[in-house]
């Protein structure tokens, strides 16, 4: 493997007071979203994403700053 394809993993490791990176399933249950949105948003450019393999990793507040969902209302 090149040294390209090495990723520093400590980088996505939370340090004290750092939020943690949380997958895509993830963060689409807390907002209550399809994780296609939240995919969407990445694609965009609006959600900063870490990338690992085939993992993709971000933060709530990154998708919560994204804006651009509107939370579910109880009918």
């Amino acid at each position: 493997m090149s040294k390209n394809n090495v990723i520093d993993i400590s980088t996505a490791i939370p340090r004290d007071g750092e939020e943690p990176w949380v997958s895509v399933k993830t963060a689409a249950a807390h907002f209550e979203l399809s994780t296609r949105t939240v995919e969407r948003l990445i694609a965009a450019g609006k959600v900063p994403v870490l990338r690992l393999g085939r993992a993709n990793r971000v933060r709530l507040s990154d998708v919560l700053s994204a804006g651009q969902f509107i939370p579910a209302v109880a009918m």
